[in-house]
């Protein structure tokens, strides 16, 4: 994929229900078509937990062609060579962050779920670089907002940052950055320092 000037990264997450590439919902050929139009040079990467018949037959049924390719194991060699990832909530959202990738996120769940968390009102974000961060700094398209319309124009909108608007990128690449340095731990040491408390506890 690293050899076409466009390139979208399509990652469901953990639970697998992002809207283009599950078993609950159909890869939807209008987010294709849009983006067709507007980026002749799109290229799909879908990552998929098994490549079996069903995920085939929906990519061929849904007009995606030559410009799809479903990719099984390679999560972080995608998500490093792409340019722009939609992508379900969840950890999956971290690691592009980790690659300081723009990303679209967006998220379905069950009806009844959603009305029990929304009226928590815990926080306002969902996908976890924008709860580090505590701002909305990459979109999050959720539940009846996650159509095939709005998740495309959201993705074109990164690509032409990236082609058009040099501080947007820059500022992101910073966020992202500050996010992995906070995030860094010296996990041996820490390690050793839990493994030491407990064995210095007389109770163990």
């Amino acid at each position: 994929i690293g050899q076409l000037k466009g390139q979208l990264y399509a990652l469901p997450g953990a639970d697998a229900r992002l809207k283009i590439a599950t078993r609950k919902y159909e890869l939807n050929e209008e987010i294709n078509n849009y983006l067709m139009e507007k980026l002749y040079e799109a290229r799909i990467a879908v990552e998929s937990d098994q490549v079996d018949k069903y995920v085939v037959d929906v990519a061929r049924q849904a007009g995606l062609g030559a410009s799809l390719q479903i990719v099984t194991g390679q999560s972080h060699t995608v998500l490093a060579a792409c340019d722009v990832t939609l992508i379900a909530s969840g950890t999956a959202t971290l690691e592009a962050a980790l690659f300081k990738r723009p990303m679209v996120i967006a998220y379905n769940m069950n009806w009844l779920s959603w009305q029990i968390m929304r009226r928590k009102k815990l926080q306002p974000w969902v996908g976890l670089p924008n709860i580090l961060c505590r701002d909305f700094v990459v979109p999050e398209l959720l539940q009846d907002a996650a159509t095939p319309q709005a998740l495309a124009a959201a993705v074109l909108d990164w690509f032409h940052a990236l082609d058009h608007d040099a501080a947007r990128m820059a500022a992101l690449h910073h966020r992202f950055t500050a996010l992995h340095e906070s995030l860094r731990r010296d996990t041996p040491q820490l390690a050793a320092d839990a493994i030491q408390k407990v064995l210095a506890d007389p109770r163990a």
